[in-house]
């Protein structure tokens, strides 16, 4: 992922994925492999510094820029917040502490029907916002918060009021306030220091108690405790909803007692649990009525050990309703009944009746399609697959309808028929076209590359068709970049979008500069069914890597080659989260096939395996392994394989005991030369301590080899560390230090790593 923030105000942020070496990079993106592009994640700190003056100042200017940008909202210096200066009215809220108070200003704002700034404040307006707030407040757990309200006149006078949730005492009317100020007494905090269960069975204490409370964290502060009426009632839902979908349908959960403290805010909870028997469908009867007086027709089904729940009732139902779409029948009703009921000591047997209403037998009258004025209608008519004059099947013709949002042009795509009734309706898609042209700034800082910034261009629809073009430039301390895609949608097949790519990039690695220019033509799909994202592309790229300590060349490949291949990416993920994950699984893959008889003037192979995997510990603890492993294969040795296709690894993504690139081979000078080979490991312990931050410790090991004849490795290097992480909207910003154990002569002691996003 790389971290940078994106400057556009809707949405505030934004982010690309932080990784490693990214495994299946978007269509069109750099692909180095390696050491990070000019954009990508962030490395160790270095005292390293080459690039020219007046790069120097000239990133630093851009770059100064870009974070003004992004945190002149914040610190008030936007257009709205000099409202001191200007005709229009001043609204302050102060006492939640400055970040909480900014949150809810913002959501003042944003309440506000009329985005217009006023001139004067009227009562209406401020008892509104006082409300917002209060309200705002007791959702954390402040039950009984006040408000004084300052307020002055349009006249120059000066007033106070003091205001509650329940706003016993309204403003006074008229009123005109040209300036208004909320000192909020949030009061004492509630929070649950006791909670127990009784008749609890089904599921474990744990499980329920994680309704009601987060996670056990390290240091339990109270707010990550904090007690509402409300939260309760939804906790205790919550608990019967679970019991419920796993079978026991006269499950009773209720609240037998809840004692509050108001002095400290403590509260003391108990919950009673009443499961009752757990239900199982013995058989299921299907009756089909048509529109006509023929007499229904009945299947019954019989199963065993079948729970009943409303996840499974909502799945057949479902079912039945999709079996009636696909022979015509738009109106099919489904309603089912219990016929019987047996209860013994063990469960409760239902017999269930099924009674399916088709309804008329409808035929499609005609296909058309509303809002689309800047799209033409080719393109819409090419992702819709109903006919007229062929059975309407609704479940087709949702299915059209996730094809024109699939596009990414639309905000909106809904669905209607017109007649909504009659044996023949007409399917009509209305559709409500979105931004076609994205201008975003990008800023961010990582250890190697330092200040980072860049800009974005995007245009969604071009010439009306559904393209989508993207222009990026990027640059840092270390580093210039840019590419270009022209992405074509479904121009093969359907779910199959078709791409050219251009790209351009120059970085300053540890012991050369790398140098690449090229593009190339490729196709990219996702496979739902098996949740795989695949791309293969044809490039054809010059690599050179100047300053490279190549000698020989025969030994360590060619600093100058012109290398086309075809490369296929590959990846799986099953992630809880994509910017901070703490459970599931990622697989990827990389094949690069280069060869002279695709037109250029190398033949290599290179090949990234990776994996990584996440689970919860329990108790705030979770643990996260990652594993890669890179290989090159060359038809005439090494001196085929150019440099800039080593393997570099090392960094806070990879080998944290170094900076990016150095967990690599050196030669006798002690300069990086690269691996042919390598195999890398990590494992990593991370304790909660609250919401936000966390503490984590690891191992990370790699292995590597200057010569593939020694595979997999013939060296290695292991280091142990921790640190400390925030979690933000942007990933978890990483402040850790590696500690090497089998330091080489030209190897740190350590390394300081500071990053923002995941390691691996």
């Amino acid at each position: 992922m790389e971290d940078y923030l994106s400057l556009k105000r809707c949405p505030p942020i934004g982010t690309w994925d932080v990784g490693q070496q990214t495994p299946n990079p978007p269509p069109g993106s750099l692909s180095s492999d390696g050491p990070a592009p000019g954009l990508g994640p962030n490395v160790a700190f270095s005292s390293r510094f080459s690039a020219r003056p007046f790069l120097r100042r000239w990133a630093q200017a851009c770059l100064a820029l870009c974070w003004l940008a992004w945190f002149a909202p914040t610190l008030g210096l936007c257009a709205e917040s000099r409202h001191a200066t200007t005709n229009f009215a001043k609204l302050k809220i102060s006492g939640c502490g400055w970040l909480k108070d900014r949150q809810l200003l913002n959501t003042v704002r944003l309440s506000r029907s009329d985005k217009a700034k006023l001139e004067f404040f009227d009562a209406n307006f401020l008892e509104d916002t006082a409300l917002t707030i209060l309200s705002r407040v007791a959702e954390e757990g402040y039950l009984e918060p006040r408000l004084t309200l300052r307020l002055r006149l349009a006249d120059g006078s000066e007033r106070s009021f003091q205001l509650t949730k329940s706003l016993e005492s309204s403003l006074p009317r008229p009123l005109s306030a040209k300036a208004a100020f909320f000192q909020v007494s949030r009061g004492t905090l509630y929070y649950y220091t006791k909670l127990e269960f009784d008749g609890l069975h089904a599921i474990t204490e744990k499980q329920a108690r994680q309704f009601f409370l987060p996670a056990a964290l390290l240091v339990g502060s109270r707010h990550a405790r904090a007690y509402t009426p409300s939260r309760l009632d939804q906790s205790v839902a919550s608990v019967r909803n679970e019991l419920m979908s796993r079978g026991y349908q006269q499950a009773s959960v209720t609240v037998a007692r809840a004692a509050t403290n108001p002095r400290t805010g403590a509260v003391e909870v108990q919950i009673h649990v009443l499961e009752g028997l757990l239900s199982h469908v013995r058989s299921v009867t299907i009756e089909t009525a048509a529109a006509t007086n023929q007499p229904p027709q009945s299947v019954v089904q019989r199963s065993t050990n079948l729970v009943y729940s409303p996840s499974w009732l909502q799945r057949f139902t479902y079912s039945l309703r999709t079996n009636q779409f696909h022979q015509g029948y738009p109106d099919a009703v489904v309603q089912i009944s219990t016929r019987a009921s047996e209860t013994n000591d063990a469960n409760i047997q239902l017999d269930l009746l099924a009674r399916i209403t088709t309804g008329p037998r409808v035929k499609v009258g005609t296909v058309g399609f509303e809002g689309n004025k800047g799209t033409r209608a080719v393109v819409l008519e090419s992702r819709t697959h109903m006919a007229t004059g062929t059975w309407l099947d609704r479940s087709e013709a949702d299915r059209d309808r996730g094809r024109l949002l699939r596009l990414g042009i639309f905000d909106s795509v809904k669905l209607r028929y017109d007649p909504p009734d009659g044996e023949t309706r007409n399917v009509i898609y209305e559709l409500k076209e979105g931004k076609t042209t994205d201008l975003s700034l990008m800023a961010g800082w990582g250890s190697y590359e330092m200040l980072r910034g860049g800009i974005e261009f995007e245009e969604h629809n071009v010439a009306g068709l559904a393209h989508d073009v993207r222009v990026r430039l990027g640059q840092s301390f270390k580093s210039s970049s840019g590419d270009f895609t022209y992405t074509i949608p479904d121009l093969l097949w359907e779910d199959v979008d078709v791409f050219l790519d251009g790209s351009g990039l120059r970085r300053e690695e540890i012991s050369f500069i790398r140098r690449e220019a090229g593009g190339g033509i490729g196709a990219h799909r996702f496979f739902r069914e098996a949740q795989l994202d695949a791309t293969l592309r044809y490039d054809c790229r010059v690599l050179n890597a100047q300053d490279a300590p190549v000698d020989p060349p025969a030994e360590l490949g060619l600093k100058d080659a012109r290398a086309t291949a075809f490369i296929l990416d590959l990846s799986r993920e099953h992630l809880d989260s994509p910017l901070m994950p703490r459970s599931g699984t990622k697989f990827y893959t990389k094949l690069e096939f280069a060869s002279a008889a695709l037109g250029g003037e190398v033949d290599y192979e290179r090949f990234i395996f990776g994996a990584a995997w996440h689970v919860g510990l329990g108790g705030g603890r979770y643990l996260h392994l990652g594993a890669q492993h890179g290989v090159t294969f060359s038809g005439g040795g090494s001196e085929e394989l150019p440099f800039n296709r080593r393997f570099f690894p090392g960094g806070e993504n990879s080998y944290r005991g170094v900076q990016e690139g150095e967990a690599a081979p050196r030669d006798a000078a002690g300069a990086v030369i690269g691996a042919e080979t390598y195999l890398q490991g990590n494992f990593e312990f991370e304790q909660a301590l609250d919401d936000h931050w966390s503490l984590v410790g690891f191992v990370d090991a790699v292995g590597f080899a200057a010569d593939r004849a020694h595979y997999p490795f013939d060296e290695g290097l292991y280091a142990v560390g921790g640190g400390i992480r925030w979690r933000t909207v942007v990933g978890p910003v990483r402040l850790e230090y590696g500690y090497n154990l089998n330091p080489r002569v030209h190897d740190p002691v350590g390394t300081i790593q500071f990053s923002i996003g995941f390691p691996f």
